[in-house]
């Protein structure tokens, strides 16, 4: 499998959760019919405007989907979190699994 880092996760004005991947595309990533998009101008993977799902459960369905195409994207310290509450930015950590790694300096979950 191979392994890539995110460059960014963010929330857009239309409440669209985007995962920047640092150096891969995922432009058939609608072959998985797992409501996961690719937008190229971005570039992100992108999921519709929660619904039914929590913008957790949406992070896990892109992770999901990018593992199916042979990818495993993964939280670095030079992530940028854009328009992600503290606590989203908690949850989408420990879906990642390495909470203590990325948590902003001066957290208190640290």
């Amino acid at each position: 499998m191979v392994r890539g880092l995110i460059a960014e996760i963010a929330i857009d004005d239309a409440g669209q959760l985007h995962v920047v991947p640092s150096r891969h595309s995922f432009r058939t990533i609608y072959r998985e019919a797992m409501d996961v998009h690719w937008d190229p101008e971005r570039p992100s993977l992108h999921s519709p405007p929660p619904r039914q799902w929590s913008y957790q459960r949406w992070f896990e369905q892109i992770m999901a989907a990018v593992c199916a195409q042979g990818c495993e994207l993964q939280v670095g310290p030079d992530t940028r979190w854009v328009n992600i509450e503290p606590g989203l930015h908690a949850e989408l950590l420990r879906v990642t699994g390495d909470v203590a790694s990325y948590l902003p300096r001066g957290s208190a979950e640290r």
